[in-house]
């Protein structure tokens, strides 16, 4: 996605930037650490991070996987606190910042892009709760294909990125999607995982 064509954008932020000023992070880059004051959101433009947090025997353990037109690191910004996880530039990432007096100026003059915000925070905690249910006492092959069958999956998601994800071993992991590249329910063309045959992958899930 280009800024040229941010107006067609499903993410309403990019049509209400008055002054758009990207910026660019190289893959591995930190864009934000926990424990930080959270002076700006940013909405992703091309390119995927990872947010996580990093437990005490040093493991990072993944919260959310965000990529183009995502919302990142909004909620502790309005309430004026700090980022509660880290950010990670999993590729090469354009983003747009955007400060807490920008957004508040935005709502002075459209008080609807309040209620936009919320809608969008409902739907991220809506998400959330969803992950927190599929991986309550299921098994790894379970939470693996409830992921695939979702739509929002992030494209050129790593093996390695996907097991932190749920939560898994990489090579259980590697071990499931070979299966089911087998099993012809999904291809998987260099790091792009794609659904084949969602039907039967929805049926293999409860099998």
């Amino acid at each position: 996605m280009t800024v040229t064509n941010i107006t067609k954008s499903k993410n309403f932020l990019l049509e209400v930037i008055p002054a758009i000023k990207k910026k660019n992070f190289a893959k591995g880059s930190i864009i934000f650490r926990a424990g930080e004051n959270a002076l700006n959101l940013y909405v992703i433009l091309n390119g995927q991070v990872k947010i996580y947090r990093t437990t005490s025997d040093g493991k990072e353990r993944t919260l959310n996987i965000m990529q183009a037109e995502d919302v990142v690191g909004e909620a502790p910004m309005f309430e004026g606190d700090t980022y509660p996880a880290d950010c990670k530039a999993l590729t090469d990432v354009e983003m747009i910042p955007i400060s807490r007096t920008q957004i508040l100026t935005l709502i002075r003059k459209d008080p609807a892009i309040a209620l936009k915000m919320l809608a969008l925070q409902a739907k991220k905690l809506r998400e959330f709760t969803q992950k927190l249910e599929q991986l309550k006492g299921k098994k790894i092959k379970d939470r693996l294909v409830d992921l695939l069958n979702q739509e929002s999956l992030p494209k050129n998601i790593s093996v390695q990125n996907l097991a932190n994800y749920l939560g898994a071993s990489r090579e259980n992991v590697s071990r499931i999607l070979s299966k089911l590249i087998k099993l012809k329910l999904i291809t998987k063309q260099r790091r792009v995982i794609i659904v084949t045959d969602r039907q039967k992958l929805k049926h293999y899930n409860h099998s």
